[in-house]
């Protein structure tokens, strides 16, 4: 979603964010742990909201999987929307960011 689209309508202050990359960071609830958002330099002026956190209806319908071999094994999809993986071209620019050591 465009980032001057987006409007959180309610619980701004237990939004916490935390930089999970070097170039990403993400939002979470600071009493439930629940993940939120994600945002990076790597797609400016972009924001990407938990499908289930958003009350009601979005303006558009799904349009493809992105990082399908991620997923949990158990999990398949009845729809025949592309499937990207990781490696997937479309999602070079994400494949930068490094997982922070434990």
């Amino acid at each position: 979603m465009r980032q001057e689209a987006f409007e959180l309508s309610c619980g701004e202050e237990a939004l916490r964010w935390y930089a999970s990359s070097e170039k990403s960071e993400r939002g979470f609830c600071s009493q439930c742990g629940t993940t939120l958002l994600f945002r990076s330099t790597l797609a400016p002026g972009e924001v990407h909201i938990a499908r289930a956190c958003a009350d009601g209806p979005i303006d558009r319908p799904p349009g493809l999987h992105v990082f399908y071999d991620a997923r949990v094994e158990w999990m398949s999809f009845a729809d025949d929307l592309p499937k990207y993986d990781r490696e997937h071209a479309g999602l070079a620019k994400y494949q930068v960011i490094a997982r922070r050591p434990r």
